[in-house]
């Protein structure tokens, strides 16, 4: 039995762009000399409801990118009839992702550091303690290298 070839992170960027969906670039890493393209994808930006999805932390974990690269028509059909805007993040990790590492190709270890909570008026923190509640919050573009 031939044993299949596992999908690279240019193969599932590619995925999203053939079924038509529209990916933003928000930022560029290096990894070992090689150029990686971040990309996220901003579906019904007419709703105010968001789900935010990120994929792909774990290199290792490759079957997250993968599954969700499967189910994204559902996803955006569901998203659409319930009126939730989708920010959505396929996969942060690229070299891990190639690799089938944990960490990145320089062995960093990124963190989903993209929420921001309003705790009070005009302060913003990024980690919320046990039972603090906060006013609103707002997604940001991780500072890609």
């Amino acid at each position: 039995m031939e044993e299949k070839k596992a999908m690279t992170y240019l193969e599932l960027i590619a995925g999203f762009k053939e079924r038509g969906y529209k990916l933003k670039r928000y930022g560029t890493v290096w990894e070992k000399r090689t150029k990686y393209h971040l990309y996220k994808m901003v579906i019904n930006p007419q709703y105010r409801r968001t789900l935010l999805i990120t994929s792909g932390f774990h290199g290792e974990e490759f079957n997250g990118p993968i599954s969700l690269l499967a189910m994204f028509d559902d996803l955006v059909r569901c998203a659409k009839h319930k009126r939730v805007r989708l920010i959505v993040y396929p996969c942060v990790n690229p070299s891990g992702f190639n690799l089938h590492k944990r960490y990145n190709a320089s062995n960093e270890r990124q963190n989903n550091d993209f929420l921001r909570y309003e705790i009070k008026k005009g302060r913003w923190v990024s980690t919320m303690r046990s039972g603090e509640t906060f006013l609103t919050c707002k997604v940001i573009d991780s500072r890609a290298k």
